[in-house]
């Protein structure tokens, strides 16, 4: 499945679970990677716990499993961690992509 946006009944669920890998970072780009081949790749604004976030402070989640997601609508996820932390994508620039997020068989767009 592929789409651009986010529909704001866009299920999840499938991101549960999944326990961060490895944070990549790039002049543009942060990718967050997952164990079974899942990715979140954010070229826009994201917050950590609330609060503007560099790279580096992602780099305390390694290791950490996401407990529950939620599709806030108008773009912005949030991603709960085992640990209390959480993350929000914000769908930043609507001329451009802010992140992408990729499982088996689902790639989204936003």
């Amino acid at each position: 499945m592929s789409m651009y946006g986010l529909k704001s009944d866009q299920d999840l669920g499938f991101l549960c679970d999944r326990e961060l890998m490895q944070v990549c970072v790039g002049l543009y780009q942060v990718i967050l990677r997952f164990d079974s081949s899942v990715s979140l790749s954010v070229t826009g604004r994201y917050l950590l716990n609330d609060s503007p976030a560099q790279p580096s402070h992602l780099l305390a989640l390694l290791g950490r499993r996401i407990v529950t997601t939620e599709n806030m609508g108008q773009g912005t996820i949030v991603v709960r961690f085992d640990d209390g932390s959480h993350l929000a994508v914000l769908d930043s620039n609507q001329h451009y992509e802010s992140y992408e997020i990729s499982a088996p068989g689902i790639y989204v767009i936003v």
